[in-house]
């Protein structure tokens, strides 16, 4: 299971049981669905979810298959290649937003309301989705388009009822994703890893060529070829804009990826010759990946941390996991006053960050109980230990404020909108839930 897997679960936790941790930068639907089916217990309710993602994966794979006009077998196995696989499986929300997304694009294209719906659902699992707006333009009739817009608008109303009582405004997830994710992330230049597509196509990339060109070459310039090549602009800007060239998030591709490649097929002979390679190929590559990869959470008993005293750590997702209330570790300049405050901290040091922790000479200054070549545990005292549920825009005041003696804006109109008045009448559309 993957990190980002887990933290749904804590969120689920969080909402349908007794847990400790939750983030609030996290879209809610694949947390939603996970703690629906938590009356069968967690492990199993993390099971089901996979087999209703994977199912939902199939029908709209299918769907999309007919809208385009391309064999059914094909486009599905072709959508299920390693690279889907093995994300669409362990991170958990890559695999509901794409299924969510094919189905939006599938009733697009029949001027179905029902697209701004699915639209609506996806962004609920990836709020980035929201890019992909502009495309309900492409509805042919005013109704449906309507429609389709008040629909993608009452998706999100529970959400922001849920927003306005326990934050005070409906924006704050959102406001505070973006936070996390773009705006103090500015340090950090928008670029896009084109190795990222050979990840993303693997072994089709050859056909998506071949299916490109056929496409571009046979298909007349309509509303559906318009709408295939507005959706990849719109997925060039997404993954642009992201600030991190995390290879997932070019999951997206594999849309537009299955249908090229499937048109390909239908020139090339030796189709069943390609797909029994491109079926061994993609069953070996994704056994390797499972096989070395490290995606199952570990138990970190044998380090003889007191649980009822307050951790923070590199390590704080797969610790809350396991039941172990932690807090993720601290910026440098703060190490020395949570120290006193009697946390502990823990650094695995195959972890990204900090990078402070490799620094030995600054580590020395902190009493050490435990250390050896994988971690590394600080401290003495014992702070009582608390839920772990503050979100990313208070956390970040907080050690600014102990740092720096200064804080950024918490407001999630000017997070979003720089304070755009319209954010604020939305707003107070709600303020009766506050």
């Amino acid at each position: 299971m993957g990190w980002d897997f887990s933290v749904y679960v804590l969120n689920a936790q969080y909402w349908f049981g007794n847990g400790m941790y939750f983030e609030i930068e996290r879209a809610p639907l694949m947390s939603l669905i996970i703690g629906l089916f938590s009356m069968f217990s967690w492990k199993v309710a993390e099971y089901l979810y996979i087999i209703l993602v994977s199912s939902l994966f199939f029908f709209s794979s299918v769907k999309l298959a007919e809208v385009f006009r391309v064999d059914k077998f094909v486009f599905y196995l072709f959508s299920l290649n390693s690279f889907v696989l093995v994300y669409g499986l362990i991170e958990g929300s890559d695999l509901l937003a794409l299924s969510l997304l094919g189905l939006f694009l599938v009733y697009l294209l029949k001027n179905d309301w029902k697209a701004g719906l699915f639209l609506g659902l996806a962004c609920l699992t990836r709020y980035t989705f929201v890019i992909f707006i502009p495309l309900l333009l492409f509805h042919k009739k005013i109704r449906s388009f309507i429609l389709s817009c008040l629909s993608y608008c009452l998706v999100f109303v529970p959400w922001f009822i849920y927003n306005k009582m326990a934050y005070g405004n409906i924006f704050y997830s959102i406001a505070s994703s973006v936070a996390l994710n773009v705006v103090y992330r500015d340090y950090i230049k928008s670029s896009i890893d084109y190795m990222n597509f050979a990840y993303a196509w693997n072994f089709l990339i050859p056909l998506v060529v071949i299916g490109l060109i056929y496409f571009v070459w046979k298909e007349r310039i309509d509303r559906k070829y318009l709408l295939i090549f507005g959706f990849v602009a719109l997925s060039f800007y997404s993954v642009y804009n992201l600030k991190s060239n995390i290879v997932r998030y070019f999951m997206i591709f594999t849309i537009p990826g299955a249908i090229f490649a499937s048109y390909a097929l239908k020139k090339i002979k030796w189709k069943k010759f390609i797909l029994l390679a491109f079926i061994i190929l993609t069953l070996v590559s994704t056994a390797f990946v499972f096989s070395s990869g490290k995606f199952v959470n570990t138990d970190y008993d044998d380090l003889s941390i007191d649980e009822n005293c307050a951790l923070k750590t590199n390590l704080w997702v797969s610790f809350n996991y396991n039941e172990r209330a932690a807090e993720v570790f601290p910026r440098k300049e703060l190490v020395s006053y949570y120290i006193d405050e009697g946390y502990y901290m823990l650094f695995k040091y195959d972890a990204r960050e900090p990078e402070y922790m490799f620094n030995e000479s600054f580590m020395s200054e902190f009493p050490v109980v435990y250390q050896d070549e994988d971690y590394i545990l600080i401290g003495e005292g014992c702070v009582e230990i608390s839920s772990v549920d503050e979100s990313y825009i208070d956390r970040l005041n907080n050690d600014l404020l102990l740092a720096y003696n200064y804080t950024e804006t918490n407001d999630p109109c000017v997070l979003l909108m720089d304070g755009n008045q319209v954010c604020y009448f939305v707003d107070s559309l709600f303020e009766k839930f506050k």
